[in-house]
């Protein structure tokens, strides 16, 4: 996975002297990345989840903490919807799928 963190972030640091701070807690699959993260952080984050294991439980849990009221699915299927319902019904029946 080396190779392709490395990909990733010279890809990431073209776009650096555009990049500010989220607006908003960023979930990810390992961990979350907090609004106040500075972009450099944020890309070198970015790199390092390519390689760690997803944790999809955990950010599952952290949407329902978040007090979000709509989340979406953006892909070409409902995966990732249909996984949240065996972990939080509530957050599942909140969840729309967007096809892309």
């Amino acid at each position: 996975m080396k190779p392709a963190q490395e990909r990733l972030q010279a890809k990431l640091r073209e776009f650096l002297p555009r990049m500010s701070r989220p607006r908003c807690t960023v979930l990810m699959g390992a961990r979350p990345i907090d609004r106040h993260t500075h972009p450099e952080i944020v890309l070198e984050l970015l790199g390092e989840d390519l390689a760690l294991p997803v944790r999809w439980k955990d950010t599952v849990e952290a949407l329902g903490r978040c007090g979000l009221e709509d989340i979406f699915e953006c892909g070409p299927s409902k995966e990732l919807k249909a996984s949240m319902k065996r972990i939080d019904n509530d957050i599942w029946s909140r969840t729309c799928n967007v096809e892309v």
